[in-house]
């Protein structure tokens, strides 16, 4: 690569390939270069004819010796067979088994007393110091466990015991005789509470079934009720509506015999008298007054009162006599109808009545 001069100004950046014995021919500029996977390639630059260099020859072997080809299998690992590497690399003083431990610091003793580098004795011997703390703390803490055990035997107890004399060589008959001796009591121990558990968890279980039936049984209540009120209240619809049918039709059926009915009344009013309901229908003419049962004569004393005005005496009074029940019992009926109060006793609705009379005679 070089920079020439460029003509008016400015400098230019010129590529060459240099070729094996004749040196560069060629310069292209920037622009004429190609990128190939191979790299930059001038189109213009000759190939380079020259050979390829021949492999060197094999070099022989020295007398009485063999080359052998060196690889990761062959070669010697010297740390591999260092015994004091060995077995520190696979000490875990924190987490191995008493039993690891106890036949780790035989190991570490019996290497002590080998010819060992100064830097290896030591190793060992700290190595050794932790084992025997680890030791000492690990024989301490289940001594202290098995004399809980002996005052008072739980199961953590047991089983932490168990789990401290897993693969100890230290552990003392006595021991033994003790965890043997309370074996049976902690399986008894322990189906005893595996048994309170299954008990607490089936009366759980018949616990949830038994809300999960009263549940249902309120939910099924609850439908029936909201069912019964459903029906209810279509039968109360129902019955309104066919009292209104019934109430329509009386009115229709007594409409026309209303206005003569009230004419009726008025001229037994001015004649100072009272009448009844066989001397209308006599008086009218009007046969239909005989087949009336109570509640169309209700309705027809209904359209008979509608143009009277309220505090106005009801024509209707004319129709009771003394003595007479069932025109007394009418006239309740059409007064609670048309909202008229009424006296709650006998005498005083007498009284009522005989000044009800007296207006109908003597309006002025």
């Amino acid at each position: 690569m070089r920079f020439d001069d460029r003509p008016g100004g400015g400098r230019i950046m010129l590529f060459g390939t240099e070729i094996h014995g004749r040196g560069t021919g060629n310069w292209d500029a920037l622009d004429d270069i190609i990128l190939t996977p191979k790299g930059l390639v001038s189109p213009t630059a000759e190939a380079d004819a020259r050979p390829p260099a021949p492999a060197p020859p094999p070099s022989p072997a020295p007398d009485g010796r063999e080359i052998v080809t060196i690889t990761r299998r062959t070669a010697p690992d010297p740390r591999r067979d260092d015994p004091v590497h060995e077995l520190l690399r696979h000490l875990d003083v924190d987490n191995d088994t008493p039993g690891k431990i106890t036949a780790a610091v035989a190991r570490i003793r019996t290497l002590l007393e080998t010819d060992l580098h100064p830097d290896d004795a030591n190793r060992l011997r700290f190595a050794l110091a932790r084992c025997q703390r680890r030791m000492e703390e690990h024989t301490r803490r289940r001594q202290n466990v098995m004399q809980q055990l002996r005052q008072k035997p739980t199961v953590g107890l047991y089983h932490l015991a168990v789990e401290l004399m897993r693969d100890d060589p230290d552990i003392s008959q006595e021991e033994r005789d003790l965890i043997d001796a309370l074996a049976a009591r902690m399986e008894r121990l322990h189906a005893e509470r595996h048994a309170e558990e299954e008990r607490k968890r089936q009366e759980a279980e018949q616990e949830r079934r038994e809300g999960w039936r009263r549940q249902e049984a309120r939910r099924a209540e609850t439908a029936r009720r909201a069912s019964e009120e459903e029906r209810a209240e279509r039968a109360a619809v129902a019955e309104q509506a066919a009292i209104e049918q019934a109430r329509q039709a009386r009115a229709e059926k007594v409409k026309a015999l209303a206005l003569a009915v009230r004419g009726a009344l008025k001229k037994a009013a001015r004649e100072n008298r009272l009448t009844t309901w066989s001397e209308l229908r006599d008086k009218i003419g009007l046969r239909q007054l005989g087949h009336l049962d109570r509640e169309d004569k209700l309705a027809l004393l209904a359209l008979v009162e509608a143009d009277t005005a309220p505090g106005e005496p009801l024509w209707s009074a004319l129709l009771v006599q003394d003595g007479d029940s069932a025109g007394l019992s009418l006239y309740r009926d059409i007064c609670r109808l048309l909202g008229r109060p009424l006296p709650v006793d006998a005498p005083a609705l007498a009284d009522q009545l005989h000044t009800e009379h007296h207006r109908l005679h003597h309006p002025w």
